[in-house]
């Protein structure tokens, strides 16, 4: 498996307290150290520390286009608005693999299906025609061939 380029604490403490303004409604202090304002975030969208939170892109790194330079993805790898903190064991399992957001495809559904689309929009190749043979095939039991003994009448001995 590839691995994913380190995300910034920065970015990932930018996304943890968007989360926890949207969810609660109240913004954490902007005082201390990232790793403390990101670990405190972390606590109040996890319900007290109970539950795993994993980062989640959306959409998936592998489902996003490369830019012109083929550098980085379009919208950036490591853009705050585009990445979201899930549950570990429920939310991002089912995001990835189940289903998406809503009706959407799952993350690796998707992947599946652009990969398809793909390879249907490429011009598919040519065999060269194969010619007939020009003969009559044999059958598997060739021997006496057909037609070539007569066939005699038993006469009854008397």
């Amino acid at each position: 498996m590839k691995r994913r380029r380190y995300v910034p604490l920065s970015v990932r403490v930018k996304v943890a307290e968007r989360q926890m303004e949207a969810a609660f409604g109240m913004l954490p202090s902007e005082s201390g150290s990232y790793a403390a304002r990101l670990a405190s975030a972390l606590w109040h969208l996890s319900s007290g520390g109970t539950k795993k939170l994993e980062l989640h892109h959306r959409p998936a790194l592998v489902n996003r286009p490369l830019n012109s330079r083929g550098t980085d993805t379009v919208p950036p790898a490591n853009d705050p608005a585009h990445l979201v903190y899930l549950l570990k064991d429920e939310e991002h399992r089912i995001e990835t693999y189940v289903r998406g957001v809503g009706a959407q495809r799952s993350d690796v559904s998707q992947r599946r299906y652009l990969k398809n689309v793909e390879r249907n929009r490429k011009p598919k190749r040519q065999r060269p025609k194969k010619r007939w043979a020009s003969r009559r095939l044999r059958s598997a039991n060739r021997w006496p061939p057909k037609g070539s003994r007569k066939i005699q009448n038993r006469r009854k001995r008397t």
